[in-house]
């Protein structure tokens, strides 16, 4: 199990541009290329799809790209099992968002 703890983000562009950053959870993404973070970890992660279909909206924030984003999410329980995956996107609502980061901090059981 892994247990999603905080969210957090950084622009490198534009302090009045908006974004809003989601969370799915078991999303089906295109072209995915999944690369091991840790050989210790059971999480890998992909960069490369660019969309996505279905999945349960878990988590939603509005964004000013001027602003740094961190977000503790210890009260939505996100609990994620093997074979599930976690999918988080950023859409720009106004301006352009060329440069945005986002970061995540999770535990594991094992």
């Amino acid at each position: 199990e892994a247990f999603i703890r905080s969210v957090a983000s950084a622009s490198t562009s534009g302090a009045n541009r908006t974004a809003i950053i989601r969370m799915y959870k078991n999303t089906t993404l295109n072209e995915t290329n999944y690369q091991v973070i840790d050989s210790n970890s059971i999480v890998v992660r992909d960069v490369s799809a660019t969309t996505y279909n279905g999945g349960q909206n878990i988590f939603a924030n509005v964004y000013n790209c001027g602003n740094q984003l961190n977000e503790d999410l210890n009260d939505y329980d996100i609990i994620l099992q093997a074979g599930d995956t976690l999918t988080m996107t950023a859409e720009d609502i106004g301006g352009s968002v060329a440069n945005l980061r986002i970061n995540m901090v999770w535990v594991e059981d094992r």
